[in-house]
């Protein structure tokens, strides 16, 4: 076929430019399939490394939230390195600086950002780890030491009771349990309402983890609050 003078130029230059993307693509060919062997080889070590890690942790955890996030840290690191390992067979050299130089710099800026979120990251990770107190355990902080457990439950309130009353006469009702922390304040919330009443949350703290203390606290704020409900003032009930 027959082509322009002035055309025969730039086909040429596009042909030659071809032809040059072809024989370096054909030469680079065995270094791309290596690469891609490498990070699949990668991808692999780390699924396998990520689960070992898994079953050791988990070991000395109970915490599955911490056995995840170790898991995932090494499953990371290991296809992290495998990507960068490729990189370099393909003799992107300067890539892998760039990136490692991105990532150096993008470390240390979050390090000096995130200092308490990473120290006590750390701190979290090393109690999970080490178990330095468990269930139960006084714990000493600061010259004071506790034991204490959250109290809770349900009750419902009349519907001849007005609310503000019956927050009332629930904390007054409760305050008074002896084992109550004092320190702590007692929390009220009114969770539904129907035609039966308005469900009302109470709870308090008390200054023991024992079970049967808890179901003790527990049953006579129940009691002493169903009491309070049913016996309160005349003058209240018809206001």
């Amino acid at each position: 076929m027959y082509i322009d003078q002035p055309l025969q130029q730039p086909l040429q230059t596009v042909t030659a430019k071809l032809m040059d993307w072809a024989q370096n693509g054909l030469l680079i060919l065995p270094n791309a399939v290596i690469a891609v062997l490498v990070v699949i080889l990668g991808w692999i070590a780390a699924r396998i490394i990520s689960t070992i890690v898994e079953r050791l942790v988990a070991r000395f955890s109970p915490n599955s939230d911490v056995v995840r996030l170790l898991g995932f840290a090494a499953y990371g690191t290991l296809l992290a390195g495998g990507i960068f390992i490729a990189l370099g067979v393909l003799h992107l050299d300067k890539t892998v600086t760039s990136l490692l130089t991105g990532v150096g710099i993008l470390g240390l800026t979050l390090g000096f950002a995130l200092q308490d979120v990473a120290s006590n990251l750390m701190a979290g990770l090393l109690i999970e780890l080490n178990h330095p107190f468990r269930l139960n355990d006084v714990i000493e902080t600061n010259h004071s030491s506790a034991l204490q457990r959250r109290v809770g439950f349900e009750i419902k309130v009349p519907p001849d009771v007005e609310l503000d009353e019956a927050l009332r006469l629930a904390h007054d009702a409760v305050s008074g349990i002896d084992s109550r922390d004092r320190r702590r304040e007692i929390e009220l919330f009114f969770q539904s309402i129907d035609d039966t009443g308005t469900t009302l949350l109470v709870r308090f703290w008390i200054d023991s983890a024992d079970e049967i203390e808890y179901l003790r606290a527990r049953s006579l704020g129940i009691q002493r609050t169903k009491s309070a409900f049913d016996h309160r003032p005349q003058h209240a009930q018809h206001t």
